[in-house]
């Protein structure tokens, strides 16, 4: 939220302006274990960058198979809902390791129920990640097969 202060010596009076910026947002509308990297698979029908907030929240999980992989804030299962997150990949692989980067916050399940696997990949979260959050928050995050996550700090609720 930004606010704007404006003050008029001379009306002696003062003008308080609030905006509100929405966060761009992508939704995950795809089918279970859907490829991340199809714009369909995603309202607006665009694949995620560093810049837009995702949530997975239909159920069904999202799949990253390939490197370069990217979300702002991403949060799986919420306000009741559930939602998943595979990254994984072959071991010994020729497309190059499938990896995530998340540029700020991760949350599997804030008020709903959220999982991941990374296996055989790699996700990075810039900030914090959160498994389980808020009242009814379920969350869980698998690492397995020589998979890493790396986030700056990490809370299990």
């Amino acid at each position: 939220m930004k606010t704007l202060f404006f003050h008029s010596a001379a009306a002696g009076a003062s003008l308080l302006l609030m905006r509100t910026e929405a966060a761009a947002q992508a939704s995950w509308i795809g089918a279970a274990e859907g490829d991340w990297f199809i714009p369909a698979n995603w309202a607006p029908g665009i694949v995620p960058t560093s810049g837009l907030d995702v949530t997975i929240n239909n159920g069904s999980s999202a799949d990253i198979a390939a490197p370069g992989a990217l979300s702002k804030v991403i949060t799986i299962g919420t306000a009741g809902g559930s939602g998943g997150l595979f990254v994984r990949g072959v071991p010994g692989g020729l497309a190059g390791r499938p990896n995530l980067s998340s540029s700020d916050d991760a949350v599997a399940g804030a008020a709903g129920t959220g999982t991941v696997t990374v296996s055989d990949a790699d996700w990075t979260v810039a900030l914090q990640l959160t498994a389980g959050q808020g009242p009814g928050g379920n969350g869980a995050v698998q690492v397995i097969n020589k998979g890493t996550v790396t986030a700056f700090a990490t809370v299990l609720g």
